[in-house]
């Protein structure tokens, strides 16, 4: 059995094999305590199984880059995107982020902080999904 530091790091999932280091993990939290407007209002809408039955996690490691919500049962990911975004280097490290997602077959969605809504979110996630869950599902639960 590996010594519980080491199971830390490695967790199963998609962190799977991966490091994930000090710096990365307090990053991580350091951005769910200053969560924008728009991403707060948007994980209202996605926690607690509250958009179509999906578990969101928030601040997600994923090789190297933190994503702001990522569903692992399909793969998803999605990025509330501000007028940062527009930057000509941001939108450079957006579309290499954007790469090392789709070569781990994850779906990446961008909705703009104005797009926040629940009917806007509703519809971009089934559009991605092969068969969208009822929205009174809660998954796989009974």
């Amino acid at each position: 059995m590996l010594p519980w530091r080491v199971r830390h790091y490695f967790r199963d999932g998609i962190t799977n094999h991966q490091y994930i280091g000090h710096e990365q993990r307090e990053r991580a939290r350091a951005l769910r305590r200053g969560s924008t407007p728009a991403e707060s209002d948007a994980w209202q809408l996605l926690r607690a199984r509250r958009m179509l039955g999906l578990k969101f996690r928030r601040q997600q490691v994923i090789d190297g880059f933190i994503v702001d919500f990522y569903c692992a049962e399909h793969g998803l990911v999605i990025e509330v995107d501000g007028g940062v975004h527009d930057d000509a280097a941001v939108a450079a490290y957006d579309r290499e982020r954007a790469l090392v997602l789709k070569c781990r077959s994850l779906k990446l969605l961008r909705v703009k902080n104005e797009e926040v809504s629940r009917p806007h979110l509703e519809a971009m996630i089934r559009s991605v999904l092969p068969e969208p869950p009822s929205p009174s599902g809660r998954g796989g639960r009974g």
